[in-house]
């Protein structure tokens, strides 16, 4: 039997796979208080109490407080008489303030030491969206009983940021 080059019967199939994820992950880190950045510490005193130490050479006012500078033996604290780093506070003043008062020190989650007063922890969320397309294509035609041709194309694609 002769083949037949364009006769026969043709076959089609097309499939498509879509997935989206939207994943959020939790997350905690270490930041500065709001005194801590504006070079008050709060530091354990002999009396079993606490007590904030302006190191900065001239008074600080947080949340309506004026701390005055803090004296060593009659003088500033602070050797060099700069006070906080600029550069330091520069960064510090980009992270967002603690929301998470709780944390525990040397906790699991996070990278540095939280001891609650100085720095406390920041809990927030990160958006991990996962995407995933997967594509399969195919034609198969018979030209007759000995002739057939096949031809298939797949597609993966998976995206996670």
């Amino acid at each position: 039997m002769t083949p037949k080059f364009w006769g026969g019967k043709t076959y089609f199939f097309f499939n498509y796979e879509g997935a989206r994820f939207p994943n959020v992950v939790s997350f905690e880190r270490d930041d500065p208080t709001a005194l801590m950045r504006a070079g008050v510490l709060t530091l354990a005193n002999a009396k079993g109490g606490s007590g904030q130490y302006n190191l900065n050479p001239f008074p600080v006012t947080v949340n309506g407080v004026t701390y005055q500078p803090a004296t060593c033996g009659g003088q500033n604290c602070d050797p060099r008489g700069i006070g906080v780093n600029p550069l330091v506070q520069k960064i510090w003043n980009t992270m967002p303030l603690p929301n998470d008062p709780n944390t525990s020190p040397i906790s699991s989650t996070t990278v540095g030491y939280v001891d609650g007063t100085n720095a406390q922890g920041y809990l927030g969320n990160l958006s991990l969206p996962q995407n995933s397309d997967f594509l399969v294509g195919r034609i198969d035609h018979d030209f007759g009983d000995k002739w057939k041709f096949m031809t298939s194309y797949r597609y993966y694609n998976f995206n996670q940021l």
